[in-house]
């Protein structure tokens, strides 16, 4: 995915209708890890402009996603905690390029559990779709942005993150972001968690799955980014 945006960059330098100066990447959630390894990867990037991405890698920010959708399904922590480390075994055995059935006989081994069959109603089959996630997640899991922000030395960074996030940890995220760019010596950047903001950029209540949902965007949402953009005579 990284390398298409490169080549969307590339083309647009080409065109004589674009400032080849103010060529730049808008991300959100996924767009963070991808983003940052664009901006990483090509010179031709003059700023880097993140909502709610992930300053996690991607196992960290999918077992945050989970415990969310189950704390919305109204798991109890003791259940969560056995539930997120049933996950996280499984998730090992990808990482270490274990094959399908490894990782299915994880959960196999927590079939007596009495929250299992919550989770798992039909007995779990080998797909095409699971064999593809399973080889997605051997590929992935470690890919952070982290290791990219580090390289930023010169490009401008506006990173929006959200109070009450529960696809990605707002929290944890905040102080790696800062410390990848500080090491990278990077002069111009903001990391910043817009209050009562959920993964949508909409005010939120607690920002599970199974919250009220908001038509009202979080302050500072839509003109933090103007304004910054704006500060950079990127726009007018």
């Amino acid at each position: 995915m990284a390398d298409d945006v490169v080549a969307a960059v590339n083309a647009a330098k080409s065109s004589a209708k674009v400032d080849a100066k103010k060529i730049g990447i808008l991300g959100s959630s996924q767009g963070g890890w991808v983003g940052s390894m664009v901006a990483a990867k090509s010179k031709d990037v003059s700023y880097l402009l993140m909502r709610v991405g992930p300053g996690q890698n991607v196992l960290e920010t999918i077992a945050h996603e989970y415990e969310g959708g189950f704390i919305a399904e109204g798991f109890s922590k003791e259940e969560i905690a056995e539930i997120m480390q049933m996950y996280r075994q499984h998730w090992a055995l990808a990482a270490k390029n274990k094959t399908w059935e490894d990782g299915n006989n994880v959960f196999l081994s927590y079939q007596n559990k009495p929250w299992y069959k919550k989770i798992y109603t039909e007995p779990r089959v080998k797909s095409e779709a699971s064999a593809k996630w399973w080889t997605w997640l051997s590929k992935n899991l470690y890919v952070d942005s982290y290791d990219y922000l580090k390289q930023l030395k010169t490009t401008p960074v506006l990173w929006q993150l959200a109070e009450k996030d529960w696809n990605v940890n707002s929290q944890k995220s905040y102080p790696r972001l800062v410390e990848a760019l500080t090491k990278a010596g990077n002069k111009d950047f903001r990391v910043n968690i817009l209050p009562n903001m959920g993964h949508s950029g909409l005010v939120v209540k607690t920002g599970l799955p199974n919250d009220e949902f908001s038509w009202q965007y979080a302050a500072g949402f839509w003109d933090t980014m103007a304004t910054w953009l704006k500060d950079r005579k990127i726009a007018k």
